[in-house]
Protein backbone atom coordinates (compact mmCIF):
# COMPACT_ATOMS: atom_id res chain seq x y z
CA UNK A 1 0.00 0.00 0.00
CA UNK A 2 1.29 3.59 -0.75
CA UNK A 3 0.12 6.81 -0.29
CA UNK A 4 -0.24 8.78 -3.48
CA UNK A 5 -1.89 12.14 -1.97
CA UNK A 6 -3.16 14.19 0.65
CA UNK A 7 -6.18 16.82 0.52
CA UNK A 8 -7.18 19.13 3.11
CA UNK A 9 -10.34 19.49 4.60
CA UNK A 10 -12.12 21.83 2.70
CA UNK A 11 -10.17 21.82 -0.38
CA UNK A 12 -12.57 19.62 -2.42
CA UNK A 13 -16.13 19.51 -2.27
CA UNK A 14 -18.11 16.02 -2.44
CA UNK A 15 -20.66 15.57 -5.43
CA UNK A 16 -21.53 12.22 -4.36
CA UNK A 17 -25.37 11.75 -2.97
CA UNK A 18 -26.88 12.12 0.37
CA UNK A 19 -24.21 14.49 1.50
CA UNK A 20 -22.05 11.95 1.99
CA UNK A 21 -18.24 12.04 0.42
CA UNK A 22 -15.74 9.09 -0.53
CA UNK A 23 -14.86 7.54 3.07
CA UNK A 24 -18.47 6.72 3.44
CA UNK A 25 -19.12 5.41 -0.02
CA UNK A 26 -16.17 3.47 -0.95
CA UNK A 27 -16.76 0.10 0.65
CA UNK A 28 -19.94 -0.16 -0.97
CA UNK A 29 -18.61 0.95 -4.23
CA UNK A 30 -15.85 -1.66 -4.37
CA UNK A 31 -17.99 -4.50 -3.06
CA UNK A 32 -20.56 -4.27 -6.07
CA UNK A 33 -17.80 -3.39 -8.71
CA UNK A 34 -15.75 -6.38 -7.09
CA UNK A 35 -18.65 -8.54 -7.27
CA UNK A 36 -20.23 -7.73 -11.15
CA UNK A 37 -16.80 -6.63 -12.72
CA UNK A 38 -13.19 -7.04 -11.37
CA UNK A 39 -11.25 -5.87 -8.08
CA UNK A 40 -9.07 -4.34 -11.03
CA UNK A 41 -12.31 -2.01 -11.73
CA UNK A 42 -12.69 -1.21 -8.02
CA UNK A 43 -8.92 -0.40 -7.76
CA UNK A 44 -9.29 3.05 -9.91
CA UNK A 45 -11.00 4.70 -7.22
CA UNK A 46 -7.74 4.99 -4.48
CA UNK A 47 -8.60 4.39 -0.75
CA UNK A 48 -9.54 7.24 1.17
CA UNK A 49 -8.23 7.30 5.09
CA UNK A 50 -9.10 10.30 7.23
CA UNK A 51 -5.91 11.76 8.88
CA UNK A 52 -6.31 14.57 11.15
CA UNK A 53 -7.29 17.57 9.38
CA UNK A 54 -6.61 15.75 5.46
CA UNK A 55 -8.02 12.83 3.47
CA UNK A 56 -4.95 10.17 2.80
CA UNK A 57 -5.61 8.40 -0.77
CA UNK A 58 -4.10 5.32 -0.96
CA UNK A 59 -3.32 2.71 -3.77
CA UNK A 60 -2.50 -1.13 -3.55
CA UNK A 61 1.10 -1.03 -5.69
CA UNK A 62 4.58 -0.48 -5.16
CA UNK A 63 4.99 2.68 -7.24
CA UNK A 64 2.78 5.17 -9.08
CA UNK A 65 3.45 8.62 -11.06
CA UNK A 66 1.66 11.41 -11.77
CA UNK A 67 -0.44 11.89 -14.56
CA UNK A 68 1.76 15.23 -15.06
CA UNK A 69 4.95 12.84 -15.08
CA UNK A 70 4.11 10.73 -18.20
CA UNK A 71 5.11 11.29 -22.00
CA UNK A 72 2.13 11.95 -24.52
CA UNK A 73 1.99 8.14 -25.68
CA UNK A 74 1.64 7.37 -21.46
CA UNK A 75 -1.18 9.69 -20.91
CA UNK A 76 -3.12 8.41 -24.18
CA UNK A 77 -2.48 4.85 -23.04
CA UNK A 78 -3.12 5.95 -19.53
CA UNK A 79 -6.91 7.68 -20.84
CA UNK A 80 -7.51 4.57 -22.84
CA UNK A 81 -7.77 2.40 -19.85
CA UNK A 82 -9.28 5.02 -18.07
CA UNK A 83 -12.16 5.24 -20.57
CA UNK A 84 -12.66 1.11 -20.64
CA UNK A 85 -12.85 0.66 -16.86
CA UNK A 86 -15.51 4.09 -16.51
CA UNK A 87 -17.56 2.38 -19.52
CA UNK A 88 -17.96 -0.64 -17.93
CA UNK A 89 -18.49 0.80 -14.68
CA UNK A 90 -21.46 2.91 -16.37
CA UNK A 91 -22.87 0.00 -17.93
CA UNK A 92 -23.07 -1.64 -14.47
CA UNK A 93 -24.85 1.33 -12.89
CA UNK A 94 -26.95 1.34 -15.79
CA UNK A 95 -27.74 -2.39 -14.82
CA UNK A 96 -30.28 -2.48 -11.86
CA UNK A 97 -27.71 -5.19 -9.59
CA UNK A 98 -25.84 -2.48 -8.10
CA UNK A 99 -27.76 0.44 -6.55
CA UNK A 100 -24.71 2.04 -5.05
CA UNK A 101 -22.49 2.77 -8.47
CA UNK A 102 -26.15 3.35 -9.91
CA UNK A 103 -26.67 6.23 -7.19
CA UNK A 104 -22.82 7.33 -7.26
CA UNK A 105 -22.82 7.77 -11.02
CA UNK A 106 -22.25 10.01 -12.82
CA UNK A 107 -20.31 11.90 -9.87
CA UNK A 108 -18.03 8.67 -9.85
CA UNK A 109 -15.76 9.85 -12.79
CA UNK A 110 -15.62 13.45 -11.26
CA UNK A 111 -12.08 14.67 -9.85
CA UNK A 112 -10.88 18.14 -8.65
CA UNK A 113 -8.14 17.86 -11.85
CA UNK A 114 -5.84 16.14 -13.69
CA UNK A 115 -3.39 16.31 -11.44
CA UNK A 116 -5.74 13.86 -9.55
CA UNK A 117 -4.98 11.14 -12.04
CA UNK A 118 -2.11 8.66 -11.30
CA UNK A 119 -0.71 5.72 -13.23
CA UNK A 120 0.35 3.00 -9.96
CA UNK A 121 2.12 -0.45 -11.27
CA UNK A 122 0.96 0.58 -15.14
CA UNK A 123 -2.90 1.01 -13.90
CA UNK A 124 -5.12 3.98 -13.75
CA UNK A 125 -5.93 5.23 -10.28
CA UNK A 126 -8.15 8.48 -9.68
CA UNK A 127 -7.95 10.45 -6.69
CA UNK A 128 -10.22 13.03 -4.58
CA UNK A 129 -13.39 10.86 -6.56
CA UNK A 130 -16.40 12.41 -6.65
CA UNK A 131 -15.51 15.47 -5.91
CA UNK A 132 -14.93 18.90 -7.29
CA UNK A 133 -12.47 21.84 -6.19
CA UNK A 134 -14.40 23.66 -3.27
CA UNK A 135 -14.19 26.84 -4.91
CA UNK A 136 -16.65 25.01 -8.06
CA UNK A 137 -20.05 25.76 -8.19
CA UNK A 138 -20.77 22.65 -10.53
CA UNK A 139 -19.15 19.22 -12.02
CA UNK A 140 -16.82 19.78 -13.87
CA UNK A 141 -16.66 16.52 -16.54
CA UNK A 142 -12.34 16.64 -16.51
CA UNK A 143 -13.34 12.82 -17.46
CA UNK A 144 -16.74 13.35 -18.94
CA UNK A 145 -14.75 11.81 -22.71
CA UNK A 146 -12.57 9.02 -21.19
CA UNK A 147 -15.75 6.77 -21.43
CA UNK A 148 -17.40 5.35 -24.80
CA UNK A 149 -19.71 8.74 -24.87
CA UNK A 150 -22.52 6.89 -24.48
CA UNK A 151 -25.30 8.75 -22.44
CA UNK A 152 -26.37 6.93 -19.17
CA UNK A 153 -29.42 5.40 -19.14
CA UNK A 154 -30.89 4.52 -15.75
CA UNK A 155 -32.57 0.59 -14.88
CA UNK A 156 -36.33 1.31 -15.39
CA UNK A 157 -38.12 1.01 -11.98
CA UNK A 158 -41.53 -0.62 -11.17
CA UNK A 159 -43.95 1.96 -9.89
CA UNK A 160 -44.93 -0.55 -6.68
CA UNK A 161 -44.59 2.29 -4.21
CA UNK A 162 -47.67 4.24 -6.13
CA UNK A 163 -49.39 1.15 -6.18
CA UNK A 164 -48.98 0.41 -3.11
CA UNK A 165 -50.45 3.94 -2.03
CA UNK A 166 -53.57 3.28 -4.23
CA UNK A 167 -54.28 0.00 -2.64
CA UNK A 168 -54.09 1.53 0.98
CA UNK A 169 -55.85 4.43 -0.03
CA UNK A 170 -58.73 2.11 -0.92
CA UNK A 171 -58.76 0.17 2.31
CA UNK A 172 -58.80 3.08 4.57
CA UNK A 173 -62.46 4.68 2.24
CA UNK A 174 -64.05 0.90 2.43
CA UNK A 175 -63.26 1.15 6.07
CA UNK A 176 -64.98 4.75 6.15
CA UNK A 177 -67.86 3.72 4.38
CA UNK A 178 -68.32 0.73 6.52
CA UNK A 179 -68.21 2.81 9.90
CA UNK A 180 -69.81 5.80 8.81
CA UNK A 181 -72.49 5.18 6.49
CA UNK A 182 -74.48 2.94 8.92
CA UNK A 183 -74.97 6.03 11.21
CA UNK A 184 -76.25 8.00 8.89
CA UNK A 185 -79.23 6.01 8.04
CA UNK A 186 -78.16 3.37 5.35
CA UNK A 187 -77.86 -0.14 5.76
CA UNK A 188 -74.85 -1.96 5.93
CA UNK A 189 -76.06 -4.35 3.12
CA UNK A 190 -75.83 -1.06 1.19
CA UNK A 191 -72.34 -0.61 0.83
CA UNK A 192 -70.61 -2.30 -2.37
CA UNK A 193 -67.74 -4.81 -1.19
CA UNK A 194 -64.30 -3.14 -2.92
CA UNK A 195 -63.36 -6.53 -5.23
CA UNK A 196 -60.06 -5.83 -7.54
CA UNK A 197 -60.62 -6.40 -10.98
CA UNK A 198 -59.52 -9.92 -11.97
CA UNK A 199 -57.98 -8.45 -14.82
CA UNK A 200 -55.81 -5.85 -13.31
CA UNK A 201 -54.48 -8.36 -10.86
CA UNK A 202 -53.39 -10.53 -14.01
CA UNK A 203 -51.62 -7.60 -15.53
CA UNK A 204 -49.91 -6.94 -12.21
CA UNK A 205 -48.86 -10.43 -12.12
CA UNK A 206 -47.54 -10.08 -15.54
CA UNK A 207 -45.85 -6.73 -14.86
CA UNK A 208 -43.90 -8.39 -12.17
CA UNK A 209 -42.76 -11.23 -14.09
CA UNK A 210 -41.91 -8.93 -16.94
CA UNK A 211 -39.64 -7.26 -14.02
CA UNK A 212 -37.78 -10.07 -13.02
CA UNK A 213 -37.44 -10.85 -16.04
CA UNK A 214 -35.62 -7.56 -17.15
CA UNK A 215 -33.47 -7.45 -14.15
CA UNK A 216 -31.97 -11.34 -14.55
CA UNK A 217 -31.37 -10.30 -18.44
CA UNK A 218 -29.71 -7.38 -17.05
CA UNK A 219 -27.31 -8.97 -14.30
CA UNK A 220 -25.84 -11.52 -17.20
CA UNK A 221 -25.65 -8.30 -19.46
CA UNK A 222 -23.40 -6.94 -16.56
CA UNK A 223 -21.29 -10.30 -15.69
CA UNK A 224 -20.75 -10.56 -19.70
CA UNK A 225 -19.49 -6.96 -19.94
CA UNK A 226 -17.47 -7.47 -16.39
CA UNK A 227 -16.03 -10.61 -18.57
CA UNK A 228 -14.69 -8.81 -21.71
CA UNK A 229 -13.55 -5.68 -19.43
CA UNK A 230 -11.77 -8.61 -17.18
CA UNK A 231 -9.90 -9.29 -20.53
CA UNK A 232 -9.17 -6.53 -21.79
CA UNK A 233 -7.68 -5.23 -18.52
CA UNK A 234 -5.22 -8.18 -18.55
CA UNK A 235 -3.34 -6.47 -20.87
CA UNK A 236 -1.85 -4.03 -19.14
CA UNK A 237 -0.45 -0.69 -19.97
CA UNK A 238 3.12 -0.65 -20.81
CA UNK A 239 5.88 -1.18 -18.71
CA UNK A 240 7.20 2.46 -18.65
CA UNK A 241 3.95 4.36 -16.81
CA UNK A 242 5.11 2.21 -13.38
CA UNK A 243 9.13 3.79 -13.69
CA UNK A 244 10.50 7.35 -14.82
CA UNK A 245 12.09 7.28 -17.77
CA UNK A 246 16.02 8.26 -17.63
CA UNK A 247 16.86 11.53 -19.28
CA UNK A 248 19.07 11.59 -22.16
CA UNK A 249 23.01 12.21 -21.10
CA UNK A 250 21.74 12.10 -17.35
CA UNK A 251 22.79 9.05 -14.95
CA UNK A 252 19.75 7.54 -13.35
CA UNK A 253 19.38 7.86 -9.65
CA UNK A 254 20.04 4.47 -7.58
CA UNK A 255 17.55 2.53 -6.91
CA UNK A 256 16.65 1.95 -3.09
CA UNK A 257 18.23 -0.93 -1.61
CA UNK A 258 15.47 -3.52 -1.37
CA UNK A 259 16.48 -5.29 1.47
CA UNK A 260 16.58 -2.23 3.58
CA UNK A 261 13.52 -1.26 2.12
CA UNK A 262 12.15 -4.64 3.75
CA UNK A 263 13.46 -3.43 6.81
CA UNK A 264 11.96 -0.30 7.41
CA UNK A 265 15.87 0.69 7.84
CA UNK A 266 15.64 4.81 7.59
CA UNK A 267 18.94 4.88 6.96
CA UNK A 268 18.76 4.29 3.47
CA UNK A 269 17.07 7.75 2.60
CA UNK A 270 20.12 9.26 3.99
CA UNK A 271 21.03 13.08 2.26
CA UNK A 272 19.24 15.32 0.26
CA UNK A 273 16.27 14.90 -2.47
CA UNK A 274 15.13 17.01 -4.78
CA UNK A 275 11.96 16.76 -6.90
CA UNK A 276 10.21 19.17 -9.36
CA UNK A 277 6.38 19.13 -8.05
CA UNK A 278 2.96 20.32 -8.87
CA UNK A 279 2.65 20.59 -4.68
CA UNK A 280 0.42 23.79 -4.26
CA UNK A 281 0.37 25.74 -0.24
CA UNK A 282 -2.14 28.02 0.90
CA UNK A 283 -1.20 30.73 3.40
CA UNK A 284 -4.01 30.31 6.10
CA UNK A 285 -3.98 33.68 7.61
CA UNK A 286 -5.18 35.20 3.34
CA UNK A 287 -6.29 31.95 1.66
CA UNK A 288 -3.51 32.90 -1.00
CA UNK A 289 -2.60 29.79 -3.21
CA UNK A 290 1.05 29.43 -4.13
CA UNK A 291 2.69 27.17 -6.04
CA UNK A 292 5.88 24.90 -5.44
CA UNK A 293 8.56 25.26 -8.35
CA UNK A 294 10.90 22.94 -5.72
CA UNK A 295 10.82 20.51 -3.00
CA UNK A 296 13.99 19.76 -1.44
CA UNK A 297 14.09 17.10 1.49
CA UNK A 298 16.89 16.14 3.54
CA UNK A 299 17.10 13.32 5.87
CA UNK A 300 19.81 11.99 9.08
CA UNK A 301 20.46 8.22 9.27
CA UNK A 302 16.86 8.17 11.52
CA UNK A 303 14.85 9.25 9.02
CA UNK A 304 14.27 12.90 10.57
CA UNK A 305 15.34 15.72 8.72
CA UNK A 306 14.47 19.15 6.72
CA UNK A 307 12.69 20.47 3.88
CA UNK A 308 13.38 23.16 1.48
CA UNK A 309 10.21 24.79 -0.80
CA UNK A 310 10.83 27.06 -3.30
CA UNK A 311 7.72 28.80 -4.86
CA UNK A 312 7.13 29.51 -8.55
CA UNK A 313 8.08 32.95 -8.03
CA UNK A 314 11.42 31.92 -6.71
CA UNK A 315 10.82 32.89 -2.90
CA UNK A 316 11.79 30.51 -0.67
CA UNK A 317 9.38 29.23 2.21
CA UNK A 318 10.36 28.49 5.86
CA UNK A 319 12.38 24.71 5.83
CA UNK A 320 9.90 23.15 8.25
CA UNK A 321 10.81 19.69 10.25
CA UNK A 322 9.74 16.52 8.41
CA UNK A 323 7.60 15.40 11.75
CA UNK A 324 5.81 18.73 11.01
CA UNK A 325 5.06 18.69 7.32
CA UNK A 326 1.88 18.51 5.87
CA UNK A 327 1.28 17.65 1.86
CA UNK A 328 -1.41 20.15 0.74
CA UNK A 329 -2.58 18.85 -2.48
Amino acid sequence: MIVLAATANGSIRSLLPDGRDALFWHGSLVAEMTAHLSPAHAAILAIPVRGGSEIVWQASATASRRYAELSTDERAALMRAVGVILSDIRRLAESGVAPAVARCWPALREIPDLGMMYAADGRPVLVAWGAVPAIARMARGVLADADDRRPFRASPRSPWGVYALALASLAVLALAAELLLPLLGWPRTAVAACVADPADLAALNAQAREDGRHSALMAELARLVGQEGTRRLECPIPPGLGTPPARSGAIAPPALPQDAWNRRDLAMLSGCWTKISNLHVVRESTGQVRDVANWKLCFDAHGGGTQTLVLSDGAPAPALSMRHFKTIS
